[in-house]
């Protein structure tokens, strides 16, 4: 699916590529991708998709985050976005622990 999207991506004015991606095979996930490649690569399977993309590139969240290594800020993430986006530290912990009673809801 990396590559997929990519290919979308590099002809849409992203700076990610099918190369940026490891993996052992072409069905397995790919590994050893930077924060920045992988947030341009949700924003891009987002507009891929149609869906309105989660990572702008500041607070005013009037261009959507394509290219370079941006510090995106909280205040540039478009929480309401149908799109796709990476797990926050608390989302991720939740999950880590089974999302069981008595874990704190980020809801």
């Amino acid at each position: 699916m990396w590559d997929e999207v990519a290919n979308w991506a590099t002809a849409h004015g992203y700076d990610i590529k099918p190369g940026d991606g490891y993996g052992k095979a072409v069905d397995h996930p790919v590994y050893s991708v930077s924060w920045h490649k992988a947030v341009k690569w949700a924003n891009a399977r987002s507009e891929k998709e149609g869906l309105t993309p989660a990572y702008y590139t500041d607070s005013t969240q009037a261009t959507v985050y394509r290219t370079g290594s941006v510090n995106v800020p909280t205040e540039g993430v478009k929480w309401s976005a149908t799109g796709y986006r990476l797990p926050t530290e608390a989302e991720w912990e939740k999950a880590a622990r089974g999302g069981g009673p008595g874990i704190v809801s980020v809801e």
